[in-house]
């Protein structure tokens, strides 16, 4: 989901407050809608259902680093849609599910318009810098020090 949010973020037209939100506008708007359904799902569960244990004689370092890089991705993915929404009600646009819903606007004026659009764009370059990371934490696992660790993030 994020890999389409990204795309479709990178090649929408400029936002301005007079461009008329449709298109890969509103797509973007709606999905960034379903991403944050979908986090705030998986968050509740993560709290439901517990963690798979990590590889036994992982070293505290990497423990907390996989931890707190977690925490901070699931921060993030909520973090993007919301200043997303932000930014959006402050062009004074309407956000909604796919036509299904409307959401009520976040903030009433455009004062806040540059802030939101600094803070979306940054968190969106700070998750894609964490989802890198975490790919290549990965990979390392797999084929530097040949646990299992790959392996537990693969569905069952």
């Amino acid at each position: 989901m994020l890999t389409v949010e990204f795309l479709t973020g990178w090649l929408m037209p400029d936002m301005h407050r007079y461009v008329t939100p449709a298109g890969l506008i509103s797509f973007h708007m709606s999905f960034g809608i379903a991403i944050l359904l979908v986090a705030l799902t998986r968050l509740l569960l993560r709290f439901i259902l517990p963690v798979p244990a990590l590889e036994r004689g992982s070293p505290w370092w990497q423990e907390m680093a996989a931890k707190w890089t977690h925490y901070l991705l699931y921060a993030l993915v909520i973090i993007l849609p919301i200043t997303g929404w932000w930014l959006a009600s402050s062009h004074g646009w309407t956000v909604t599910l796919f036509g299904l819903f409307t959401l009520p606007p976040l903030v009433q004026s455009s004062n806040t318009e540059y802030l939101a659009d600094v803070v979306h764009v940054g968190t969106g370059i700070i998750v894609l810098g964490l989802i890198g990371l975490h790919v290549l934490a990965a990979l390392y696992h797999y084929y530097v020090l040949k646990d299992k660790t790959l392996q537990r993030m693969l569905p069952q």
